[in-house]
Parts: C-alpha cells; structure tokens; sequence
C-alpha cells in the first residue's frame, strides 16, 4: 500500500511541475514562442541530422548543412510563391473594381427582392454609407471600448518587437538545438532519479511517437491540401486560385482551420467574380468532398490514430490554448493536448490502482 501510495504522490509531484512549467510558459509567452517554434523546427529536422551523424559526419556539421539547406530552399520556395501571387492578385487587382460595381448593380437588388427587405441598401455607396451610419450610431461606452483596446494594442509595441526579435535570431535556436538536441534528453535525464528512468524513457518514446506523428505528417498533410484546393479552385474558375489554396493549406496546421478560412475566401472571390449563387456552392462542394477525401482516406493514411484525440478534445484545446496563448497557442493546441495526454493517463492509471480509488 505504501509503493501505490508513493506512485500516485509521483504522478500528482509531476502533474504539478506540468501546471508550474505551463504557467510560466503563458507568463513569458512572448519569449517562448520563438523557441517553441525553433523547437518543433529542429525536432523536424533532427532525424536528417541524424542520418548523416551515422554516415560519420560530425553533428555540427551536419546540423550546418541542414540548416543551411533549409534556408536556401526556403529563400527559393518564397520567391516561387511569391511571384506565382504576384501576378494573381495583379490581374484579379485589375478586375476588382468591375466585380465591386457589377456586384452593386446585380447581386445587392437580388438579395433584396429574394428576402423582400425594404431597407436594404442596392448599390455599394449605399452600403457603405449604411456601415457609417451604424458606427456613428455605436454608443460612447462601445467607442470607449473600442479606444482602450487601441491604448492596449499601443503598449504592447514592445512585447512585439520582443516577439520579432525572437523570430529573427530562430536561425540560431534551431542550429543549436540540432546540434544538441540529445544532449537535451541526456541532461533531463540526468536529473531523472535513478528509478524513475525506466519510467521516463518510456514517456520519452511515448512522446516522440505522438509528436513525430502529428509534426511530420500534418506538415505533409497542408501540402497535400493546398494542392488539392488550387486545383478544385482553378477547376471550378476561381481567380487567385492558388493564392487561396496556399492560404487555405497553411491554415490546415490548425485542424479545421484551413476548411473555414478557405471556403470563405474562395467563395467571397466566386461571388465577386461570378455574380451568382451557383458558383460559391460549387466552391462549398468542392471543399466538402476535398475534406471528406482528408478526413477518411489522407489523414489516416498519414497521421492514423497514433493522436488519439477525440474531434470534439481537439476543438475544446483549440478554443483553451488559444484564449491563453493567443495565434500561437492556436497553433500548437493539438500537439500540446496530445503529449499532456500521455502524462494525464499516466496520473489516470496511478489514481486507478492507489488505494483512495480501492476504498
């Protein structure tokens, strides 16, 4: 009875360092992110390091030579993108005009006489003049609101540039941290009492099986899904099709993100271009069977179960790490969820075998 008792006063020992190491995390977010990112970057990277590490290159050299690579192809994979939408959003910039005015002149009146509303505006200057007419109505205490959050936006000046220069110097970060990243596991498990280390070893893997799942394959999986898009976008006749399928992609490193932020714009731009409601259902249909093709097929080919989140814990983790870390803890809600998990079950199983859960 006094081993479980010692097991369980373990397990609430960790879960309470967890609580104090997450509370410093949000604290000090500011500086942490950079590093976090740099992080997940070397933890990517770190196999490639490793494999030229058993060619019998030296590891700093190796994790020059990745790094290095790394930032070229980046450089070049920018400058591709960045032409390719360059000139999308010069011809759909082109266009736009036409497409507001024409919209005005076709699809407010539509709307108007679909849903029989008597004081809905039929021209764009209309609807704009309507927008000031509501902000000039706004009571003083949503104005007030509105100017403290700018005085708020105005101090936060230098958490951001804080911020920036963490994202400017993460080159380093990531360099050093793939030329060290076993000595990170050797000096925590220096400190791992000695009978624990079995213990620890085994989380370790645990860990790594569930980071290197959902890291490596989701990373896959948003290349996967910003092809997908700006091919059914481009299919369908969208402009700025493969500027929005980009968008959209990326957005898939938060789960169900890139669904919502791509059928919104695609099907705002449809609408623009088309002046119809056909082709923004067109565009909603695509999404849905892209989707549907991710969910059933792409996603467990890639990732399987080894997350073992539930969709509803996913969305709940989103909305938690979000409100505590802002974009940032948007963005690594799931991964964060899934390794707290295996510390959770770990306290679970404790709980169910000491004897507060036998009495």
């Amino acid at each position: 009875m006094t081993l479980e008792k010692g097991r369980f006063a373990k397990h609430i020992l960790i879960a309470i360092i967890i609580f104090l190491m997450l509370s410093l995390l949000y604290i000090l977010r500011v500086v942490f992110i950079p590093i976090l990112l740099s992080f997940f970057v070397a933890y990517l990277l770190n196999p490639l390091v490793e494999l030229l590490e058993r060619k019998k290159v030296h590891r700093t050299t190796a994790a020059v030579f990745i790094l290095a690579i790394l930032l070229i192809a980046s450089f070049f994979l920018l400058s591709s993108l960045l032409s390719v939408i360059q000139r999308e959003i010069t011809i759909a910039g082109e266009k736009l005009p036409s497409y507001i005015a024409s919209l005005g002149n076709t699809m407010l009146p539509k709307l108007k006489n679909m849903f029989m509303l008597k004081d809905m505006p039929t021209t764009i200057g209309e609807f704009l003049n309507s927008i000031g007419n509501y902000m000039k109505g706004l009571s003083p205490d949503v104005v007030s609101m509105l100017l403290a959050w700018l005085s708020s936006a105005f101090k936060s000046t230098i958490s951001y540039v804080i911020a920036l220069l963490g994202f400017l110097i993460m080159p380093f970060y990531i360099f050093y941290m793939l030329r060290d990243f076993e000595k990170l596991k050797t000096i925590v498990w220096y400190y791992i009492p000695p009978k624990q280390r079995n213990w620890f070893d085994i989380k370790w893997d645990e860990i790594d099986y569930v980071l290197s799942a959902f890291l490596r394959g989701q990373l896959i999986l948003c290349i996967i899904m910003a092809i997908l898009y700006s091919i059914s976008l481009y299919v369908i006749g969208v402009e700025l099709s493969f500027l929005i399928g980009v968008i959209a992609g990326a957005a898939f490193l938060v789960p169900f993100m890139g669904l919502v932020v791509g059928i919104f714009l695609s099907a705002t731009m449809a609408l623009l271009q088309f002046q119809d409601f056909w082709h923004p259902l067109y565009v909603i249909t695509a999404f849905a069977a892209v989707q549907i093709l991710e969910a059933y097929w792409i996603t467990p080919k890639l990732i399987g179960s080894r997350i073992g989140l539930h969709p509803v814990i996913t969305v709940v983790s989103i909305l938690v790490w979000g409100e505590l870390l802002g974009l940032f803890g948007v963005l690594i809600a799931v991964p964060l969820t899934a390794v707290l998990k295996v510390f959770l079950k770990s306290i679970a199983d404790a709980y169910r075998s000491s004897p507060i859960f036998g009495s």
